[in-house]
C-alpha cells in the first residue's frame, strides 16, 4: 500500500513472546563448635574453657528458561548461563571448615599464653 505522497506505509509488527526463568539456589552449610580447655597438670582442674567454633559454606545458583529467550532481560539470560553443580562432599566442607578451626585453637591459646608454658 501506498500513501498520499506515494510512499510505502509501514505497518508495525507485534509478535508476544514469553519466558519462564527457572532459578535454582544450591545450598550447604557445616558447622563445627566445640571448646578449648586448658587443664593444670596436677591436680586436674580446668583452668579455662573457651567456646570455638568453625563452619563453612557452599552456595551456587543456576537457572533454565522454558520459553522464547527474546522474552529475558540481559541479565536474566546471563542467569541462564551458570549450570548446576555438584555438591561438595561432606569431607571437604568439614575441611574447610578445619582450616578456620584451627585459627580459632591458635587464637585461644595465644590469648591464654600466661597458662601455656
Amino acid at each position: 500500500m501506498k500513501d498520499t505522497l506515494g510512499n510505502d506505509m509501514k505497518v508495525k509488527k507485534y509478535k508476544t513472546v514469553q519466558c519462564a526463568l527457572i532459578q535454582t539456589v544450591q545450598r550447604k552449610a557445616c558447622r563445627i563448635d566445640g571448646d578449648v580447655e586448658l587443664i593444670q597438670a596436677n591436680p586436674n582442674k580446668v583452668i579455662k574453657k573457651d567456646p570455638i567454633g568453625s563452619s563453612s559454606s557452599f552456595e551456587h545458583v543456576s537457572a533454565r528458561a522454558l520459553g522464547d529467550l527474546q522474552a529475558l532481560s540481559p541479565q536474566q539470560l546471563e542467569r541462564t548461563k551458570s549450570k548446576p553443580v555438584p555438591f561438595p562432599s561432606d569431607i571437604e566442607m568439614v575441611i574447610r571448615s578445619t582450616d578456620n578451626l584451627k585459627m580459632a585453637i591458635r587464637g585461644a591459646i595465644q590469648s591464654h599464653r600466661q597458662f601455656v608454658r
